[in-house]
């Protein structure tokens, strides 16, 4: 049952979902933040959720990555072909969320360190904040591609039915 669960196409499209809300809203702080507030030689809370993002978009790929397991927990050495097909496409997403997710807290460690060194220009905090929405946006692209790629699949047959 739990492996039914696991691998229906319809939680990674949920998931996905929720983590391009999640990503969107930080996303629009982030851009707020650098349309208003050049000047401030702080960021708020909010807008620095990165590393809750990094966490998340890798622990859903490392999901995507190893959904193989699931499936051939679910099916053993009889997994069929449909199940195959989904599993590597999924694959191929899941290892461009964890890289993601690894740059995002590279470069979160990065501005830390300069902030750690005394580094703390209003100019460097501003960048900070512009690299992590560039970052974000490039989290949501692949989750967008990912979930288009699921509906067009499903839309195709090519995805595996209800189990």
């Amino acid at each position: 049952m739990l492996y039914a669960l696991t691998i229906n196409p319809w939680i990674i499209i949920l998931a996905g979902a929720g983590i391009i809300f999640g990503a969107v809203g930080i996303g629009v702080l982030q851009f707020q933040f650098l349309m208003e507030n050049m000047h401030m030689n702080f960021v708020p809370g909010e807008v620095n959720l990165e590393e809750d993002i990094a966490i998340v978009v890798a622990a859903f790929g490392v999901f995507l990555d190893n959904r193989r397991w699931l499936v051939r927990g679910r099916y053993g050495d009889n997994v069929p072909d449909h199940e195959q097909t989904f599993s590597e496409l999924c694959q191929k997403f899941g290892v461009g969320l964890i890289l993601m997710g690894i740059f995002i807290e590279v470069v979160d460690l990065g501005f830390l360190a300069l902030d750690n060194f005394g580094f703390t220009l209003p100019m460097i905090r501003y960048s900070e904040v512009g690299f992590m929405f560039l970052l974000n946006l490039g989290a949501i692209f692949i989750l967008v591609r990912l979930l288009t790629s699921v509906l067009s699949a499903r839309k195709g047959q090519d995805l595996p039915p209800h189990t």
